[in-house]
């Protein structure tokens, strides 16, 4: 492992190169014959390291958050009681973030409902939907393409 002083000097490099890693890595062994030369990655990612962390060293992750059961029996209490209720409704009654619901809803195979307000269909629409309908299949039998260029969605 390399000393702080090392660290130091591969960083100084790193600014008077103006943060080319490139250059970084020529100037390197210009100054520090006696030392292993890094390559170039090495420059940028140190630099990086110390402004995200404020250490020069390899930082290791926490890993996995564990999860907790109780916050995923209630999530899914609440998706039970009533479907249409917001990931960001739930988070807030019981306290928890955003992130946790949506994985807690992601691991159960579930999705957020997403309500959309449809208009009542009446029985003096049916005439009308029998026109569009043949008008579809009319014009599709006159040009194959027809029904190609639409662009089909399931939104309202």
């Amino acid at each position: 492992m390399p000393s702080l002083f090392t660290h130091a000097d591969i960083l100084c490099i790193y600014g008077f190169c103006n943060g080319n890693a490139r250059d970084s890595r020529r100037e390197y062994p210009r100054r520090f014959s006696n030392r292993r030369t890094s390559n170039k990655s090495e420059f940028s990612a140190k630099y990086r390291r110390l402004s995200e962390h404020g250490t020069v060293h390899t930082v290791q992750s926490a890993g996995r958050v564990e999860v907790n059961h109780e916050d995923t029996e209630q999530v899914l209490e609440r998706f039970e009681a009533d479907p249409t209720l917001s990931v960001r409704k739930v988070a807030n009654d019981l306290g928890i973030l955003q992130w946790k619901v949506w994985c807690t809803m992601r691991r159960m195979s579930l999705h957020p409902c997403h309500y959309t307000s449809v208009q009542h269909q009446c029985e003096q629409d049916l005439p009308q939907r029998l026109q569009f309908y043949r008008f579809l299949l009319d014009t599709d039998i006159e040009d194959e393409l027809f029904l190609k260029r639409i662009l089909w969605t399931d939104e309202s």
